[in-house]
């Protein structure tokens, strides 16, 4: 799994500004086709596609987009644990902490849409219609995304939901 999210983030930062199958990335479980866009291709920054046999394809237009797009199949990968009852109470207790005036660069998420009460937020598409965004699920691709970026660690309470540590609850 180490060797998955490595190569992935290595491709990502490479970069790509043409609309081409940047890699295929093979696993001994797992295939993952990462595709980058320009921009005026996809109404989205980015898409993630669960395929079957853990396999996904991702869809994205900037470095940061493929990123988060992967944290959604790292999450899949390591059995949704943004999906977890201990991933919610996790990040609201993190909140409360930042709240506090606990200083950590992560506590910029404490108003992130969809988490501690905060109203999702609603993003205007390009056929005219909205749609909800955010969440809990969103917030995990959000702070992968943001943790490889700025090359930071991510809290340590926050950390083992990245890892196969993790153990989802029955």
């Amino acid at each position: 799994m180490k060797r998955l999210i490595c190569t992935l983030s290595f491709l990502i930062l490479i970069g790509c500004s043409e609309p081409k199958t940047i890699e295929v990335i093979k696993t001994i479980e797992v295939v993952t086709i990462l595709e980058m866009c320009p921009p005026e291709i996809i109404d989205a920054a980015g898409y993630y596609y669960s395929l079957e046999n853990l396999q996904a394809k991702i869809i994205c237009t900037t470095e940061g987009s493929c990123i988060h797009e992967t944290g959604h199949h790292l999450d899949r990968l390591l059995g949704w644990p943004s999906l977890s009852l201990e991933w919610k109470t996790t990040i609201d207790k993190f909140i409360e902490k930042c709240n506090q005036e606990f200083d950590n660069p992560f506590c910029t998420f404490k108003d992130f849409p969809g988490i501690y009460g905060n109203p999702l937020a609603v993003v205007d598409m390009p056929d005219g219609t909205t749609q909800e965004w955010g969440g809990y699920r969103e917030l995990y691709a959000q702070i992968y995304e943001h943790s490889i970026l700025t090359m930071q660690e991510k809290p340590i309470e926050i950390h083992v939901f990245y890892t196969d540590q993790w153990i989802q609850s029955p």
